[in-house]
């Protein structure tokens, strides 16, 4: 995948019928097949650090308490602080937290 190619994934958010049940459980679940593959998370954090969009962070906020804290990785758990501070939601401290745990579990953290 391509950052283009990952830009136009999220323009098709802004497209779907809000009451189409199925189109956005088809959208969740493949955003969340692609943020749980091995490696995504490692080509989205560079993203994250100079291109995201407040309306693409929004949309990672929307499914990252989905993401398996297994593939999460200390730059990620970092640009998601960075952002946070930024624009915060409320959830994302305790969801930080749970992250900071499974990397000091697995000794991750520098």
């Amino acid at each position: 995948m391509t950052y283009e190619e990952l830009k136009k994934f999220w323009a098709e958010h802004e497209l779907m019928d809000v009451n189409d049940d199925y189109e956005y459980r088809c959208y969740w679940d493949k955003y969340l097949a692609m943020l749980n593959s091995p490696g995504f998370i490692d080509f989205l954090v560079p993203y994250m650090k100079t291109d995201m969009t407040e309306d693409e962070y929004g949309i990672l906020t929307e499914v990252v308490d989905e993401i398996s804290p297994k593939v999460v990785t200390q730059e990620f758990v970092e640009q998601l602080k960075i952002r946070n501070e930024k624009e915060p939601h409320r959830f994302m401290y305790e969801l930080i937290e749970i992250f900071e745990k499974e990397l000091a579990s697995r000794g991750d953290r520098p």
